[in-house]
Order: structure tokens, then sequence, then C-alpha cells
């Protein structure tokens, strides 16, 4: 599990929007902005560490360092959003 990396997905765009972290399906239509989903400082931390190719392992350090949490919180933490940015389609688990 720790070792487990994501490859985002092209039909979205992570941005950063008048301070805030966004992610933002990439499409001609309109109807798709209505899928615009806004991370929490917490979300957008381990959001923008999947990009970059981090595992949960990395991303759980990271947290512990940055959010002075314990490790086994963080790791949790970590899955959870991953499983979540997962289902909604934005990353897929790179095998």
């Amino acid at each position: 599990m720790e070792n487990t990396r994501f490859k985002a997905n092209d039909n979205f765009a992570i941005s950063e929007v008048a301070g805030e972290t966004v992610i933002v399906p990439v499409s001609d239509s309109v109807d798709t902005l209505n899928n615009l989903f806004v991370l929490n400082e917490t979300g957008a931390f381990i959001i923008n560490m999947m990009n970059e190719g981090k595992n949960l392992g990395e991303i759980a350090d990271a947290l512990v360092a940055s959010y002075e949490i314990d490790r086994e919180t963080a790791l949790n933490d970590a899955s959870e959003y991953a499983k979540r940015a997962v289902e909604r389609g934005f990353f897929t688990v790179e095998q």
C-alpha cells in the first residue's frame, strides 16, 4: 500500500484560482463546470503530491512533517483521500 503511486487523468486539471486549489474537468462543454472541485488545504497538499508522482508512504511522511500528526493517521488520511480521488476519476493507480 505505501508504495502505491498514481497517474493524473488528462481529462482534469489541477489549478489555483483566487487562492483556492481546484480540480477542473478539461472539456469544451459548459455543462462540465458543475463538476468543479474545490480542495481544502490538506486535500490540496495530498493531491499535489499525488500529481508529482509521490507514493502513499512519501505523502504520509510529508503530512507528518507538515501537520504534526502521527504516521498511522497520515497514512490512513492519504490512503482515504487517494481512494476518493481515484473513485472520482481524477487519478488512476499505477501498476
